[in-house]
Parts: structure tokens; sequence; C-alpha cells
């Protein structure tokens, strides 16, 4: 028998998420004004903050998530950082993917900002559920990690 979720593990990813909008925010605006001023084109100059503005945001929220919200299921994890990170980065781009898809099927018939914000609601259950079950993992009850040879009789 598993153990249930925390209660409190919703609302610390939402915690590490509103974090991450900052981080994301934050970068993006030194993208466009400080670091890649030199770049001569608008679109460009302003993809490259956006891109580096979502990399930031989307390591911190990993960083956070890993080491307070999921912060129990760590240590048994015998994958390293780098491949729970890419998971993790999956799951964020099939919930952008999932949000994008559902703000256009619910703008064809509500208004855009509100059928946005469902979708955003949906795409966060999705993602956190996704991190919950597959970049984090739910630990077995009961299975201890492995930690060297066993000191039964051999």
């Amino acid at each position: 028998m598993t153990s249930p979720v925390p209660e409190w593990r919703w609302l610390k990813f939402c915690i590490v998420g509103a974090g991450g909008m900052l981080v994301n925010v934050g970068v993006l605006y030194l993208g466009e004004q400080w670091l890649f001023t030199r770049v001569a084109s608008g679109a460009v100059r302003l993809d490259c903050a956006l891109a580096t503005a979502i990399f930031s945001a989307t390591l911190h929220n990993f960083l956070w998530n890993r080491r307070w919200t999921w912060r129990d299921r760590v240590t048994p994890f015998p994958q390293p950082a780098w491949a729970q990170f890419a998971r993790y980065a999956l799951a964020c781009w099939l919930a952008i993917g999932l949000q994008f898809v559902l703000t256009r099927l619910l703008a064809a018939s509500i208004q855009y900002l509100i059928a946005n914000v469902l979708a955003i609601l949906a795409a966060s259950v999705c993602n956190f559920l996704a991190h919950d079950l597959w970049t984090f993992g739910r630990r077995r009850v009961g299975i201890a990690p492995v930690r060297g040879r066993s000191s039964g009789a051999g």
C-alpha cells in the first residue's frame, strides 16, 4: 500500500511555479534590456531572451521542486540529476502543449483570457501529476534502496 500524497505537495508546487514565473519575467527583462542588446533584430533579441528566460525558469523550478516539493523522493532515485531534469523538461513541454491546445479550443467558445486561465489550471494539474508519477516517481513502501552488501551469511 502506498502512502497518500502529502496535502502540502500541491501548494509547494504552486509556490515554486510562482517563483519560476518571477524568474522567467526577470530573466526576460534582463535578456531584452541587457544581455542581448547587441542583437540587431528586435524579434531575434526577444527570441533569445525568451529562450533564456524559459530555460532559467524551468531549471529554477526543477531544482526547487527536487529540493523541496518532492524532497522525500530524491534519495531512492538511481538516476542522475540530469536524467531527471530531462524528464522534468519533457513533462513541462507536454503541459505547455496542452495549455496551448486547450486555450485554442476553449477560445472558440469563451473569451480568450478566461480560456487561457482555464487551460493553465488544467495544464498545471497535468504537469503536477506527471512530475508526481513520472519525474519524481512514487517510492515503493517497504523497499529500501540498496546501499552495499547485505550483512547476511554468504
